[in-house]
């Protein structure tokens, strides 16, 4: 069987997610601060977990119990509640990442059955602070007539180009914007009345980050990405935060800027990816 958990009830599941993905999302949803749903195989003493990251469209499964009753549970969640859900919000991509591998690869095939799922892979970063003294020259690359702000709330209440984006980010990561100011940073280069290139902590828990960045179309290519995120890693590794950033293995930019400013791969994890639009909802098996 399979049970979804209340969630005051989340943090029983931090003794089965340990070490599992080091990923922050599961910490910011097992907190309350980003959306997401848990599912267990036994309320009081769970032995597997499969967790729901609704802001990123990631499923995250692990534990013990691989049994036929547990997987054929999960396969009815999935068809029964997941695919009409995720549907309603619009969602494009199941994701679904498993720990350990070894134990839930040979059963994909039955818990994505009749779904005509691929294989990506997730690359994560962590970067190195002996490369922060690297990171000084940054400021010498950006063009005169261009300027690099931190984000501060007068700045994310200004009608600047893709503002809004900014700002939709830090609703759906942090909840508002009063905590990010006080738990997270952003920081953003302007020009004339755009913000060409944003980079922020998307993520945190303790003394870890996660970085993520973007750059306005009409400003790619130009070396922008990796002004931001030289800023955004400067402010949190001197406050000796670990660093961390995460993008697919075909994102070939994102994984050149990580690695051009200072990160080193820690994972490469697999993710098992269907389209929703690519399947009917079941309504009963």
């Amino acid at each position: 069987m399979i049970f979804e958990l209340e969630q005051d009830k989340y943090q029983n599941v931090k003794p089965i997610l340990k070490g599992a993905f080091e990923d922050l999302v599961l910490d910011a949803i097992i907190e309350g601060t980003v959306s997401g749903s848990v599912w267990v195989d036994d309320k009081i003493t769970p032995k597997t977990v499969f967790l729901w990251d609704s802001l990123e469209q990631l499923f995250f499964l692990s534990g013990e119990n691989s049994s036929k009753v547990f997987i054929d549970s999960l396969r009815r969640l999935i068809n029964q509640t997941i695919l009409p859900e995720a549907k309603k919000r619009r969602h494009n991509a199941f994701n679904l990442l498993v720990s350990p591998e070894e134990r839930w690869q040979d059963k994909i095939d039955t818990i994505l059955m009749d779904k005509p799922y691929f294989v990506k892979k997730l690359n994560t970063y962590t970067f190195n602070p002996s490369n922060l003294t690297k990171l000084a020259t940054w400021r010498d690359k950006l063009p005169s007539d261009y300027t690099l702000k931190q984000y501060n709330e007068k700045l994310l209440s200004h009608d600047f180009k893709n503002v809004d984006i900014i700002n939709g980010w830090i609703r759906a990561c942090w909840g508002s914007t009063e905590r990010f100011m006080k738990e997270g940073a952003g920081f953003c280069i302007i020009h004339e009345n755009t913000l060409v290139s944003w980079c922020q902590s998307d993520f945190a828990h303790g003394n870890r980050c996660e970085l993520v960045v973007q750059t306005d179309e009409n400003y790619r290519n130009r070396g922008f990405a990796s002004l931001t995120a030289s800023a955004c890693v400067e402010h949190f590794a001197s406050r000796n935060y670990e660093v961390n950033w995460r993008c697919y293995s075909t994102n070939v930019p994102s994984i050149r800027v990580a690695e051009k400013i200072g990160f080193e791969e820690k994972a490469r994890r697999i993710v098992y990816r269907f389209w929703y639009d690519e399947v009917g909802v079941k309504k009963a098996e």
